[in-house]
């Protein structure tokens, strides 16, 4: 199962230093390990895991 931490991904754009554009993409998650099959112990800490996506784009 998938959760998503947080109201909305972090979007931002604009022109940067170089004369280039780009825009750019932030996003949080959460999963639980049992739901990939990972059944051996890690511990109470890792039954879920949060992972942080960030993207950046250049307009060419």
């Amino acid at each position: 199962m998938i959760h998503r931490i947080g109201q909305r991904p972090g979007i931002g754009g604009g022109a940067d230093p170089w004369g280039g554009y780009r825009r750019g993409y932030a996003g949080q998650l959460r999963i639980k390990r049992a739901d990939y099959g990972i059944s051996y112990n890690l511990g109470p800490a890792a039954e879920e895991m949060e992972l942080g996506l960030y993207i950046e784009g250049i307009r060419q």
